[in-house]
């Protein structure tokens, strides 16, 4: 994810609402014939394609910045007390910054695109769950008669619950 704006590295810093990519909460439901999930209904005969990958996050401090940061934290302890106090916190912030980043929970996504090219992307901290997922409505389309009852998924902050998925008489019967 590039955070650049054409005005440095720091133009969106400190700038939330540029980072959107936050995880999916709600819930993901399918039939034989649709997908439904953020009040979208798609019908799995336009689906063209599903898509999983895990997110490329750029820190936005560099090591080079941090390492920076922490010489001209050390050098501050030396200057006079309120000039050396103010540098100490912006440097101390910044590397607290870039630390914070760098413990950032990794994304993993699930996109949907449909034969219009139109694309829906759902994201998750859970790799497992999205695997899950991604494995669930494959099969799900390639083999529609047997989830012809469909099936669900919860999505929230501490993973990917996957509701009852019915599969229809036909892989009853093929798994016993």
């Amino acid at each position: 994810m590039s955070t650049t704006t054409g005005k440095g590295n720091y133009a969106n810093l400190f700038n939330p609402q540029l980072d959107r990519k936050s995880p999916y909460v709600g819930s993901l439901s399918f039939t034989s014939r649709t997908i439904s999930f953020l009040g979208h209904i798609l019908l799995l005969t336009n689906v063209s394609k599903f898509e999983k990958y895990g997110m490329k996050y750029i820190p936005r401090i560099t090591i080079f910045h941090m390492v920076i940061s922490a010489i001209i934290f050390l050098v501050s302890l030396k200057v006079p007390m309120p000039y050396g106090l103010i540098l100490m916190v912006v440097f101390g912030g910044i590397i607290l910054l870039g630390i914070k980043e760098r413990l950032r929970p990794k994304l993993y996504g699930l996109t949907i695109e449909l034969n219009s090219g139109t694309r829906h992307t759902i994201y998750s901290r859970d790799h497992e769950g999205i695997d899950k997922v991604f494995k669930t409505l494959l099969e799900a389309v390639n083999h529609p008669e047997l989830y012809a009852m469909g099936g669900s998924f919860t999505f929230n902050n501490n993973g990917i619950i996957a509701g009852p998925v019915a599969m229809g008489a036909g892989a009853k019967a093929e798994m016993q």
